[in-house]
């Protein structure tokens, strides 16, 4: 099993880090797997205005156990009521 833990907000800090974690390369926003762990991709795609959504086509040899770190929220003055 891979366990992949992680503490991004967004894709766009997500993928690099996970495609480096498997040995593999994040081009053109996407990931492929490499054959010894399956076959398929995760892309990328942009939304517009900084919005992201993840595309997952795969099949594993292995299972990936993804875990988000909590995170500590940060409050500004701007934000409290």
């Amino acid at each position: 099993m891979i366990h992949f833990s992680y503490n991004d907000n967004s894709y766009t800090s997500f993928y690099p880090k996970f495609a480096h974690a498997i040995a593999t390369k994040f081009e053109n926003n996407r990931i492929v797997f490499p054959k010894h762990l399956g076959n398929g991709f995760m892309e990328m795609a942009s939304l517009g205005d900084n919005i992201h959504a993840s595309i997952n086509n795969y099949v594993l040899n292995v299972d990936i156990k993804f875990s988000r770190k909590k995170m500590r929220r940060v409050v500004t003055e701007r934000y409290r009521s």
